[in-house]
């Protein structure tokens, strides 16, 4: 799926403040990896985005105050559907890399949300492998990661409300083991990006913003 958007200029909402983490109710918080990525943008720069979620009207709205080009592939959708198939047709890294197969990139931004947690490490080695390909010089990926803990059965959907706001969810009451990837593999996992930020959110996850080294074609 493919968005494209003209850039406008409209007022930003104010930022909304952190709130308590319901099971059943979209979680709304401030996300230092989003409010990073937001400051290494500019309103005269000119973006590809690739977005591994759903397709959210807000987010691509927040992008329309950019000159951008949005790639939807929707790879929430189809983890979510292998969680509830009987019998999953494919493993969920060929899924991705399938929908990824057709594109040329390069990418200045990547969203993975937090779905790099539903592939496990040889799986998410190959995605990796294949960001990066998609993927130049001052290119941002923007990815949540859980260390530590369950995690939703089915991913849930996030919604950029600000430039440092997000919604999520509503979360799924049902869990499942969580990767439980270490600090040090998923340096290794990320080697391809330079730039590392972490910031450790009070829900759980890990916020890990990352850019490709070396000077940018802007």
């Amino acid at each position: 799926m493919l968005w494209r958007t003209r850039k406008k200029e409209a007022p930003r909402p104010e930022p909304i403040p952190d709130v308590p983490d319901p099971r059943r109710e979209p979680l709304v918080y401030t996300s230092p990896g989003l409010e990073g990525l937001t400051r290494r943008l500019r309103k005269d720069g000119t973006y590809r985005i690739l977005d591994l979620g759903s397709a959210q009207g807000a987010n691509v709205e927040f992008f329309s105050a950019y000159s951008c080009r949005i790639r939807i592939v929707d790879f929430h959708g189809a983890v979510t559907e292998r969680q509830e198939a009987q019998e999953p047709s494919a493993p969920l890294d060929q899924t991705l890399l399938s929908d990824l197969a057709t594109d040329t990139g390069p990418f200045d931004v990547i969203l993975a949300w937090d779905l790099l947690n539903y592939l496990d490490r040889p799986q998410l080695a190959r995605v990796m492998a294949r960001l990066t390909h998609l993927s130049r010089a001052g290119t941002n990926l923007l990815a949540f990661m859980h260390t530590q803990g369950d995690i939703p059965a089915h991913p849930p959907a996030y919604r950029i409300l600000n430039g440092k706001t997000l919604s999520c969810g509503p979360g799924d009451p049902d869990l499942r083991p969580g990767p439980g990837y270490s600090p040090a593999e998923l340096e290794q996992l990320f080697e391809g990006f330079g730039g590392l930020r972490a910031f450790l959110l009070r829900h759980g996850p890990m916020e890990y913003l990352l850019s490709r080294p070396g000077p940018t074609d802007a």
